[in-house]
């Protein structure tokens, strides 16, 4: 799922310390830099969101 980022959700997501990246996600194998699931993490990849104009959210993602 893909959405825009306004500069309110790039504040809040520094201010409450939330990740959505698919480094942050308890599937996500860290030796191999993939998903356990095999999903394409590219969009995923970049963290923090800090100049993103969009992000890209998983529906497996399970905080580790």
């Amino acid at each position: 799922m893909r959405f825009p980022l306004s500069d309110e959700d790039r504040n809040e997501m520094e201010r409450y310390q939330l990740r959505s990246s698919c480094v942050h996600c308890f599937f996500y194998v860290q030796a191999e830099k993939r998903c356990a699931h095999e999903w394409p993490s590219e969009q995923q990849a970049q963290w923090p969101l800090s100049d993103a104009s969009e992000m890209s959210l998983c529906k497996e993602f399970e905080l580790a």
